[in-house]
């Protein structure tokens, strides 16, 4: 089941997340491995986020997202997606 997404999230991110599951079956009906597709997601994404908001925006981002994941009971919370 894919998580729930949290109430105070942007609008339109369920679409979003929905586009991207999509990419990812897609993926998998055309034999691309799960992590090779996870990693072409990500660089992806990294490009992206630093286009629109610079590369500090997107390194601090990045410096509190890996805090979140050293957590010991993982992302959850007000990021928008609930464990």
């Amino acid at each position: 089941m894919p998580p729930r997404v949290a109430t105070d999230c942007p609008e339109g991110l369920d679409t979003a997340l929905s586009l991207v599951r999509a990419a990812m079956n897609e993926a998998a009906k055309r034999r691309v491995a799960p992590n090779v597709a996870v990693w072409a997601l990500v660089l992806e994404a990294v490009g992206r986020l630093t286009e629109l908001h610079g590369a500090q925006a997107a390194a601090e981002f990045f410096a509190s997202l890996e805090m979140e994941l050293r957590k010991p009971e993982g992302l959850g919370g007000s990021n928008g997606v609930v464990n």
